[in-house]
């Protein structure tokens, strides 16, 4: 059983020890010790859905009212009538820029939310919605993590996403428009727009973004902030507090931290930043981008979860080189701390 988390939250990830030796003070390396020594990874397989057939991108998991359901990035349709995508067609059959499931107790299988009415298929709808007043249309994606749950009476979360504009149609030479929107998450300005959170409530069984805040759609510009949620997000049920992760338009990689009660998730002006170990949590924007307000550097975009076995967070992540790997960070009321630099290759 899991045990009442103390003051102290530390979370354990796995990440490649970075080796640059700077003189500034750089709270992105490695200290203490990480608890997990010895371990070893075994592939399971492909995910497949039990009602659907699409191709997907990266995926991240997430629980609201005890239900745990998988968000997905880009997702290509199978051809019509095909319900094993390594038996699917060549071409282009359309797509999402992201996509919601539930999972099962198979890991291996998920069952598809939000569908359409394709037949004898059917196939998911984009998950959160492009909106015409925003000037927004279906050249729009919306990259988005770990759904986060808010309040378990009403069913009720948030997810972060950045908004990305392609700059081609998504009806047209689909592999260009995934590699664009690559570029743009690694530090590529064009198309993007800024990182936002939208209110989810579970409407008959499926997660339903029905509100975006911002007067565009997002709070974080992306010319002055970091891109909040886009690397990662997590409730954090012992705390209560919900933790997002992201990079700004930079090339040095580092990771920024910001958190908010998860009661007040919806609401801007309670969001709280990490300005590095020295100056702690404040409600100011951080402004400040360098290795001392940072808290990791290098890493993709992942889960956090609780390891009863460790005792401790893990955060999977992707990395630089189809790795996945590992940091490891205590966040408090006055401290943020990242031991260990164990890291893995996926087959």
């Amino acid at each position: 059983m899991k045990q009442t988390m103390r003051p102290e939250i530390l979370f354990t990830l796995f990440t490649i020890a970075d080796s640059i030796n700077l003189r500034s003070v750089d709270n992105t390396q490695p200290v203490g010790t990480n608890p997990i020594i010895k371990f070893s990874t075994q592939f399971l397989g492909d995910q497949t859905a039990s009602n659907s057939c699409s191709h997907r991108d990266l995926g991240f998991t997430g629980h609201i009212a005890g239900v745990w359901y998988a968000t997905y990035g880009d997702t290509r349709w199978c051809a019509p009538g095909v319900t094993d995508p390594f038996k699917d067609e060549f071409g282009f059959f359309g797509m999402v820029r992201g996509s919601v499931s539930q999972m099962t107790n198979d890991p291996l299988k998920v069952h598809d939310l939000n569908l359409n009415n394709n037949s004898p298929v059917p196939h998911p709808q984009q998950f959160i919605p492009f909106n015409s007043s925003w000037g927004e249309d279906k050249t729009y994606g919306f990259g988005g993590t770990s759904l986060v749950e808010t309040d378990y009476a009403t069913a009720s979360g948030a997810i972060f996403y950045l908004i990305v504009r392609a700059l081609i149609s998504v009806s047209f030479i689909p592999r260009m428009l995934i590699k664009c929107h690559k570029n743009a998450n690694k530090g590529f300005k064009v198309g993007l727009k800024g990182a936002g959170v939208a209110k989810v409530e579970v409407i008959d069984g499926t997660p339903t973004v029905t509100q975006r805040f911002g007067d565009n759609g997002y709070w974080w510009s992306i010319e002055s902030n970091p891109c909040y949620g886009d690397v990662a997000a997590y409730h954090d049920v012992d705390s209560n507090y919900i933790y997002a992760w992201g990079c700004p338009l930079t090339l040095n990689k580092y990771v920024y931290m910001v958190r908010v009660n998860a009661a007040d998730a919806y609401d801007l002006s309670k969001y709280q930043y990490w300005h590095g170990r020295a100056q702690r949590w404040s409600s100011t924007r951080l402004t400040t981008f360098n290795a001392e307000t940072a808290v990791m550097r290098g890493v993709g975009q992942g889960q956090v979860i609780y390891s009863n076995f460790y005792n401790c967070y893990v955060f999977v992540h992707l990395g630089g080189r189809k790795h996945f790997e590992a940091s490891e960070f205590r966040l408090t009321n006055t401290r943020w701390q990242r031991c260990g630099s164990p890291h893995g290759t996926l087959p």
